[in-house]
């Protein structure tokens, strides 16, 4: 039975959020260099950064505990690789905004010393004209002449809830490989662990599904959703335009989500891998999933409801045919009234899927796209 869990994994990999790109004033050209810095949160160590910077390039790669990050920032987009237990999740945005949250970066004027450097502190963003004067988050950032970050602190009232601090600044040659994303975060490698025989279709399905509910897009929307074998692809479109792709595994380590702007241009892609040692492997994400009395009948086929277990925020609901087909598709968030979204089948067709109706198209893996070159 396919009870498919990627988004959720996504959600998961983006909110275990790795460090912000280090502030340089609009008019300063940082030449190359490497800093060791230490996180802390509430005072109290949390994990170690390193951070390179060479051209247009910045790089950082933080540890705490058993979770690994690497981030590439550039002023074209992000590229960002997050190690998880079980999987690893590379993400992909184009057009970063460097405006630090929409608040124009000011330069308070005091000057401090740091691992015997002179920096000058810049508020880097600040609450919102909504907030009462003098509280909210601020966000300070220590930068020397040459465009260094000695150190970055979240400050709310009088307290420091989260900082980084140099232990150590670098003034070296970096090349260009040190501090750019490879190529290969682009190759996809899957294919072949589900070893059907070469040439053959396996008996699939294709269905079509429109949005209703509470989304804005409810009524112009469609899902086109194709299975085979352990495979899943979901295109969705907007007014015609393509607005999403999803390619999901059954086991939910293997997955690739491409989005799109409202004009159809790229915008971000993730894709998930299985960790290089991943634990508890024999467990799949059904098993997070728990079946409920509930069954509906839909185009003249009856499905059962199964529902996510709760994820903070996050809560979702399906009804599966006992093949696996999905007829509906519900999506929650806490703290609001009824169903977020809510997909229903409009038409299924039980059809031989080939691989390459599932595998994204070689343009979606450019690395010119996402400013890779």
């Amino acid at each position: 039975m396919r009870l498919l869990l990627f988004p959720a994994i996504l959600c998961l990999a983006a909110g275990s959020a790795a460090a912000d790109p280090p502030f340089v004033p609009a008019d300063v050209n940082p030449p190359d260099y490497v800093v060791t810095m230490v996180e802390s949160l509430y005072g109290k160590e949390a994990a170690k950064r390193n951070v390179a910077h060479h051209g247009g390039w910045t790089r950082i790669d933080r540890i705490e505990d058993t979770y690994r990050s690497v981030v590439h920032f550039s002023v074209n987009g992000v590229v960002g690789v997050h190690d998880q237990r079980s999987v690893s999740s590379t993400s992909f945005t184009r057009g970063f905004d460097l405006s630090y949250r929409g608040h124009a970066p000011r330069n308070t004027g005091e000057r401090q010393t740091h691992l015997g450097e002179t920096c000058t502190v810049w508020e880097v963003s600040r609450p919102g004209r909504e907030v009462p004067s003098g509280s909210g988050l601020f966000h300070l950032s220590c930068i020397t002449d040459d465009g260094i970050e000695l150190w970055q602190r979240s400050i709310y009232g009088s307290n420091v809830i989260t900082s980084a601090e140099a232990t150590r600044v670098e003034r070296r040659t970096v090349a260009p490989d040190e501090v750019k994303p490879p190529r290969s975060l682009l190759i996809l490698d899957w294919w072949d662990r589900e070893a059907p025989m070469a040439g053959s279709a396996i008996l699939g399905s294709e269905t079509i599904m429109e949005l209703s509910g509470q989304s804005a897009d409810a009524g112009k929307s469609i899902r086109t959703t194709r299975q085979r074998g352990q495979w899943q692809s979901m295109e969705e479109t907007v007014s015609g335009v393509r607005r999403r792709l999803e390619i999901v595994h059954d086991s939910g380590r293997m997955g690739f989500e491409y989005a799109y702007d409202e004009l159809g241009a790229p915008k971000r892609l993730t894709i998930t891998r299985p960790a290089s040692t991943p634990e508890d492997t024999a467990t799949t994400t059904s098993a997070m999933w728990n079946e409920t009395n509930r069954s509906e009948t839909i185009l003249g086929e009856t499905c059962r409801w199964f529902h996510l277990m709760a994820m903070g925020d996050f809560g979702r609901s399906r009804c599966l045919t006992n093949d696996g087909v999905t007829l509906k598709d519900h999506w929650r968030l806490r703290g609001l009234e009824g169903v977020v979204q809510e997909w229903t089948a409009v038409r299924i067709t039980r059809i031989p899927v080939n691989l390459d109706e599932i595998k994204p198209s070689a343009e979606l893996l450019d690395p010119h796209v996402w400013g890779i070159e």
